[in-house]
């Protein structure tokens, strides 16, 4: 352990080292805007650092388990890429019949088509909560995926290739899409506008 966290330590402040000669080499600025960015700097490392040690205990106590860093903190509604894959059909139809059955006790509304919200859909789809209804808002059915925007913008992928089709998406989690424009949200009385 206490390897680790010297291991750690020294890799950060390499990090940070070589951070700080690289922005005083792009940009020379003077020292209130230096303290200011070393602040943030700091900060984002300490947030690293923390991750850093998750993982070399997740190592320590299950060494053979890629995963291994999940088992810390379980969270038992979340699973992972490779959990998910080990998933066949028939079970997550299994799982649709019977999310089906139970009443629908809560609604759950995603505004927007991106990133976060497709992979909530995704990821319900999967793994449906039972007595949840899903709706989506999106003024756009078709959500462009962002990574292979510079692939498309190069000719190498179509339009059609780096874009997720959301339409088809909710349909495989059962989801309802309202293709509209959220323009204000009562917390209150629990309406999308």
């Amino acid at each position: 352990a206490v390897r680790d966290w010297v291991g750690i330590h020294l890799e950060l402040a390499r990090r940070f080292i070589v951070h700080e000669r690289e922005a005083q080499r792009v940009d020379p600025i003077g020292w209130r805007r230096r303290v200011s960015r070393l602040g943030e700097l700091v900060f984002v490392l300490s947030i690293e650092r923390t991750r850093l040690l998750e993982v070399a205990a997740a190592r320590r106590s299950h060494p053979d388990e890629p995963d291994a860093v999940f088992r810390l903190n379980p969270l038992r509604h979340v699973r992972t890429q490779r959990q998910l894959a080990e998933t066949d059909g028939a079970e997550m139809m299994a799982r649709h019949m019977e999310a089906s059955r139970v009443p629908v006790a809560r609604e759950l509304v995603l505004i927007g088509g991106g990133h976060s919200h497709v992979h909530v859909i995704r990821m319900l789809a999967m793994r449906p909560m039972p007595g949840v209804r899903v709706t989506v808002v999106a003024k756009d059915v078709e959500t462009p995926y962002s990574g292979m925007l510079p692939g498309h913008v190069a000719g190498l992928y179509s339009r059609p290739e780096c874009h997720i089709d959301l339409q088809r998406l909710c349909r495989v989690a059962r989801a309802r899409l309202v293709r509209a424009e959220a323009v204000a949200v009562d917390a209150v009385e629990r309406v999308v506008r």
